[in-house]
């Protein structure tokens, strides 16, 4: 008899463990508290020494006190892989304290420039999302649309098949003659196809128009032709500092005609060798650094090759969403 009480009391015994090991759901959990999984998509790899690195963050919000926990830097290796910053494969792990993770409101990735060394995120936020608690784990679902992120700019980004901006050959800050060595996003009237709901606030984001030579694909040249957060008006620099003395059209665009032009100028932009296109850009690059004067992986519009007619508008085609390639993750956290 003592023999079957003794049985039934180590049955006992491991029904309550069992138990105690469960989630909510009533399946075991083997997963260590604090184990972070990250599961990217369309990331790039960045070049440490030109753009940075990538690092992952949790904010947590206590009654409007807000903390900022990262989770850990990482890149994407050339096989599409995450690494850490020596290379390694990463593995993500929350070293903090895990009873408090429930105050988790919001997961970001961020880029963090060069030189780098902080506590905080940089401004340059890619991808975010708010979080979700089901079962043992924290979730959250990190997009551009993120409110963290570039919120509705980031929205009208995301539409397919929604915006295509109109460009045009011209040179309003020079003579006619001159008008294959200018590109404006508007008509020849100065009128843009830019909707503004485009505009991005986020402060760590501009966008940036680039016309590429690639007479030598191997070599590809890269001019800027305008920063801008706001696609109804002027760029950063107006019409660049290669313009001529005449009035620039008010929207991103630039003029490649002083015979003093820094740097080098396109000489026919017509001529079957250029394109050009849209990317978004970390606002925190320096000027006239290597980050500044090489375009950011996240293309959004592009044109294959230009061959318009001075003064006739084109269109550049959506890249980004259209083929599905904008960046998104997916973070869980195992908190219990």
């Amino acid at each position: 008899m003592n023999k079957y009480k003794s049985i039934i009391l180590l049955l006992a015994i491991l029904l309550s463990l069992i138990y105690f090991a469960c989630d909510d759901s009533g399946f075991v959990n083997t997963s260590p508290t604090g184990l972070i999984s990250f599961a990217p998509k369309n990331l790039k790899q960045l070049n440490p020494n030109v753009d940075g690195v990538y690092e992952l963050w949790l904010k947590l919000d206590s009654s409007g006190t807000i903390t900022y926990y990262s989770l850990g830097r990482f890149n994407i290796d050339g096989n599409g892989g995450v690494v850490d910053t020596a290379g390694n494969p990463m593995t993500f792990k929350y070293q903090g304290d895990t009873t408090k993770l429930y105050l988790a409101s919001t997961c970001l990735l961020t880029v963090e420039p060069r030189g780098d060394n902080n506590s905080e995120p940089s401004s340059a936020v890619l991808i975010s999302g708010n979080t979700s608690v089901s079962n043992d784990s924290i979730y959250s679902q990190l997009t551009i649309k993120g409110q963290e992120a570039l919120g509705s700019a980031g929205s009208f980004i995301s539409m397919p098949f929604f915006f295509y901006p109109d460009f045009v050959l011209s040179t309003p800050t020079s003579v006619p003659q001159d008008c294959t060595r200018g590109l404006w996003l508007c008509d020849s009237a100065g009128n843009s196809s830019y909707p503004t709901d485009a505009r991005i606030y986020s402060p760590g984001w501009v966008y940036q128009l680039w016309l590429v030579d690639n007479s030598n694909p191997q070599s590809p040249v890269y001019y800027s032709a305008g920063r801008y957060k706001n696609p109804s008006g002027p760029d950063f620099d107006g019409a660049g500092p290669c313009a001529g003395p005449g009035t620039p059209y008010s929207k991103p665009g630039q003029d490649w005609v002083s015979a003093s032009c820094p740097g080098g100028k396109p000489q026919d932009i017509n001529n079957g060798n250029y394109s050009v296109f849209i990317t978004l850009e970390p606002a925190q690059e320096q000027y006239n650094s290597a980050a500044f004067n090489s375009p950011f992986f996240l293309q959004l519009y592009y044109y294959q090759t230009i061959t318009s007619a001075c003064y006739r508008k084109a269109r550049i085609i959506s890249v980004a969403s259209n083929q599905n390639l904008l960046p998104e993750a997916r973070v869980k956290i195992t908190y219990r």
